[in-house]
């Protein structure tokens, strides 16, 4: 968690296993983005073990950051949704 003052604006966790620091789900209030509070967070996240290389899946907005940090893009991949209304919706008549 990091804060401003007393206001908490930005979060993250770190799962350490099989030999990685696994950074997920930074995510920073809008009305505090853009004033380095993610970057330390993260950076500070992908230390929880320091022996250890720190990976991440980064959103399109977060991709600066890791860049600023260090990280590395080793591929992309989209995650697509369908409703599940639609989905329900569209197997009635089947």
């Amino acid at each position: 968690m990091g804060w401003d003052g007393d206001v908490p604006v930005t979060a993250t966790t770190t799962s350490v296993s099989h030999g990685v620091n696994n950074v997920s789900l930074v995510a920073t209030l809008p009305e505090a983005r853009r004033k380095g509070y993610a970057k330390a967070i993260t950076d500070e996240a992908s230390l929880a073990e320091p022996t250890f290389p720190a990976v991440l899946i980064a959103s399109p907005p977060g991709t600066p950051v890791y860049e600023q940090l260090g990280y590395i893009s080793m591929f992309r991949f989209a995650l697509w949704l369908k409703d599940r209304a639609e989905s329900d919706a569209g197997s009635a008549g089947a």
